[in-house]
C-alpha cells in the first residue's frame, strides 16, 4: 500500500483495504504503531462503556460500573488480541460507539459508525435488528407517544422513520465504502474481504460456516 500497490498482493490478506491504509504508519512510523493504536482504542471503548453506564444505564447497573468497565480494560484476552496486532478492537469500537451515540439520540452519526462497522467485517449486522427495534419513537424523542396518526400510511411513518434512516444510513455507508474499494480493486476485494468467508473450508478457522462440522 505505501508504495501504491494493492493489498491483496499478499496471499493471506482477507481484509478491507481500507484498514492497511490505516497501517501505513507501520511502514513510515513505527513497525508496533498498529498495536499501539489497537490498544489506544480498546481504552476509548473502555471510556464508551464507562460513559454508557454513567449516562445512560440507570441503577441497578449502575452500581457496578467500575467493575462493568474493568471487565474490558483488565480483560487478558481483549489486552492479547489488541497486543499481538490483530484489529478486532477497530471493530468493536465501532459498535460500542454505535450503541452510545443511539443513546445519544444521533441518529445519523450511529447510522455511518454501524454501516462502517459490518464493511470492516460482515458479523456485526448480527446487531442490526436490535437497533432497529431500539429505535422507537418514544426513546428518539425521549417522550410519550404523541398522538397516533389515523392513516395507515400514517401509522407506518410513525413507527418506521428513525428506524428506515437508520437502515438507509448505514447500508448507505456500507455500499459506498464497498463500492469505493470495488472501483480500485475489482473482484479481487469482494472475493477476499467478503466471499472468501463463504466459502472457506479450513477446519482450523472460527470465521468458516463449515468450521465446527470439519473440525469434528
Amino acid at each position: 500500500m505505501h508504495r501504491g500497490g494493492s493489498p491483496f498482493e499478499r496471499a493471506t490478506y482477507r481484509y478491507t483495504p481500507l484498514l492497511a491504509w490505516l497501517m501505513i504508519p507501520n511502514v513510515t512510523f513505527h513497525p508496533a504503531a498498529g498495536k499501539m493504536m489497537f490498544c489506544l482504542v480498546d481504552l476509548l471503548i473502555g471510556w464508551f462503556i464507562s460513559e454508557i453506564l454513567r449516562k445512560h444505564l440507570r441503577s441497578p447497573i449502575s452500581k457496578y460500573h467500575n467493575t462493568l468497565v474493568g471487565l474490558w480494560l483488565l480483560n487478558p484476552i481483549s489486552i492479547n488480541v489488541s497486543s499481538r496486532g490483530n484489529a478486532e478492537s477497530l471493530i468493536s469500537v465501532l459498535v460500542v460507539a454505535t450503541i452510545y451515540f443511539l443513546y445519544e439520540r444521533r441518529i445519523l452519526l450511529a447510522a455511518v459508525l454501524f454501516g462502517l462497522s459490518v464493511h470492516f467485517k460482515i458479523y456485526p449486522i448480527l446487531y442490526a435488528l436490535p437497533f432497529v427495534l431500539l429505535l422507537s419513537p418514544e426513546f428518539v424523542e425521549r417522550k410519550k407517544s404523541k398522538k397516533m396518526p389515523s392513516s395507515l400510511w400514517g401509522k407506518f411513518w410513525y413507527y418506521m422513520q428513525y428506524r428506515i434512516v437508520f437502515g438507509l444510513v448505514s447500508g448507505g455507508t456500507f455500499l459506498a465504502l464497498t463500492g469505493l474499494f470495488y472501483l480500485l480493486y475489482g473482484y479481487e476485494f469482494l472475493y477476499e474481504a467478503y466471499l472468501y468467508h463463504v466459502v472457506r473450508t479450513d477446519p482450523r478457522h472460527n470465521f468458516s460456516i463449515y468450521f465446527y462440522q470439519l473440525y469434528l
